[in-house]
């Protein structure tokens, strides 16, 4: 008579044991359910650790945007917008809004903004000494010339004067040119320029007095209702950089040995989001869509969750993250934060 194993009951004959067609099958069948129970735990376990992993992106995630400290830690990269410390470079027409800490896509671009009508308030540029005036970008785009009111009074000399466009102490982009402000009367004076600018970045547009000895000048102002006086009287030309797709690039970060990796995307909007990972520099091996579900952002608004997955050929140590971000039929996906989760 046949014996039976200790876990799942399969027979066991002995040399002079019959064999039995329902014995086999009921092994079969034993053999089958045993595999779907291990299979099932094995899923259960998949989805738990990814779970986990989430929970804890999540919560280094809420720690970073309460201003605690974490940085990049092995395995993990992640991205709440509070700055642009995290990023590479920017393209096409994507850029932060800084208000709101979030990611989306500038549709109409930066516009030129005619010259206004100016009134008599007065800011004056000494020998060697300049006027600046910060403006903040409504659009992405190229300034190709920048218009200012201004005179040489009639006790002054005449004097010459250049422009600049800065931003956070590094000088962007010049005029190539000095114009000369002379003592015929209040007058515009453009300066030619070309420089690349991103929505909400704010800039400083300097205007310097090259001149010595006792010549100086005025650059004059708008004045508002009340004779409350408003920025300089400026004219802008730009060629507006508005788009339907951009991309954000991080900066690489050292994970650790890797070759799997998940991420998620927190956004709301119409549009497509796409995911690429690489070292850095050349080549982006595409991350598959794995579908989206209702989720929330970190301050509870309702938001929904996209989630990309990558089996990379090769087992890497570093990991740059390419977000592309496409707009429809001119609306386009607003992106809360992001996280990538290295798990092998």
């Amino acid at each position: 008579m046949s014996t039976q194993t200790q876990h799942i009951g399969l027979h066991q004959w002995e040399s002079t044991d019959p064999f039995l067609r329902e014995d086999f099958n009921q092994d079969h069948r034993l053999i089958d359910a045993a595999v779907g129970r291990i299979e099932g735990k094995a899923d259960r376990a998949l989805s738990g650790l990814e779970g986990m992993s989430y929970n804890v992106y999540n919560l280094l995630l809420q720690n970073y945007c309460e201003g605690k400290y974490t940085g990049f830690k092995r395995g993990l990269m992640f991205d709440g917008f509070l700055d642009e410390s995290c990023v590479s470079s920017w393209e096409g027409s994507a850029y932060r809004d800084a208000a709101s800490s979030t990611v989306s896509i500038d549709t109409e671009g930066q516009p030129s903004i005619p010259r206004p009508e100016t009134g008599a308030a007065l800011m004056s540029a000494g020998p060697k000494q300049s006027v600046v005036q910060e403006w903040t970008a409504q659009g992405n785009g190229v300034i190709t010339a920048v218009s200012v009111y201004g005179e040489c009074p009639s006790y002054g000399l005449a004097h010459k004067v250049t422009f600049s466009i800065w931003r956070n102490g590094e000088k962007l982009a010049d005029s190539g040119k000095e114009n000369l402000f002379t003592q015929d009367g209040k007058k515009w004076y453009e300066f030619p320029v070309n420089c690349p600018v991103h929505k909400g970045c704010t800039y400083e547009f300097r205007f310097y007095n090259t001149g010595s000895g006792g010549s100086f000048g005025d650059i004059l102002c708008c004045r508002g209702a009340g004779g409350a006086e408003s920025p300089l009287a400026l004219g802008i030309t730009a060629t507006p950089g508005g788009g339907s797709s951009g991309a954000l690039v991080t900066l690489p970060a050292q994970i650790g040995q890797w070759r799997r990796a998940v991420c998620y995307i927190r956004c709301n909007g119409d549009g497509q989001l796409a995911a690429q990972l690489g070292s850095g520099s050349g080549s982006w091996e595409s991350m598959a869509s794995g579908g989206s579900a209702s989720s929330g952002t970190v301050d509870g608004s309702p938001c929904m969750e996209c989630a990309f997955t990558l089996e990379s050929a090769e087992v890497r140590d570093a990991a740059a993250l390419r977000l592309t971000l496409t707009a429809r039929d001119g609306k386009a996906p607003v992106v809360y934060d992001y996280g990538v989760i290295f798990t092998e």
